[in-house]
């Protein structure tokens, strides 16, 4: 499946950059059909795009729950974007609550418990947690 079955008018206002009507269009789409998962996908776009990583990853992670009935969404597509957006909500947390981001990153799991991102969680534990990542030195020829 594609990310969006069709375009939705939440949909059409991200393209236009108008995020805050996406989230108001997304929203009154869930009240009227509560277990329509694409109205969370379109919700949680527009919050990332607007820097909202704890509503959108949210909205990422009902759009999961809700597609497992459903089946219209991409799981790869979740799986990314659930990711990132916990994973810039667990960097502004962690500059001054490591252990506060470490726990929002590992969310992840919870949704994806093998997902394509399983290793970049350990990754960034690792940089919340102030440890240095592997130095890549190019070998000359």
């Amino acid at each position: 499946m594609g990310m969006f079955s069709a375009k939705t008018f939440a949909r059409e206002m991200i393209d236009d950059q108008r995020y805050e009507e996406a989230i108001a269009a997304a929203t009154e789409a869930m009240t009227e059909n509560p277990e329509d998962p694409e109205a969370h996908l379109d919700r949680g776009a527009a919050h990332d795009l607007l820097a909202r990583h704890e509503e959108a990853a949210v909205d990422f992670e009902r759009a999961f729950a809700l597609d497992r009935k459903a089946g219209i969404l991409s799981d790869d597509d979740l799986d990314d974007r659930l990711f990132e957006a916990l994973r810039q909500w667990a960097l502004a947390i962690g500059e001054t609550e490591p252990e506060r981001g470490a726990q929002i990153l590992r969310r992840y799991r919870d949704t994806f418990p093998k997902g394509r991102h399983d290793g970049d969680v350990d990754r960034w534990l690792s940089r919340l947690r102030g440890e240095k990542g592997p130095t890549w030195v190019k070998e000359s020829v």
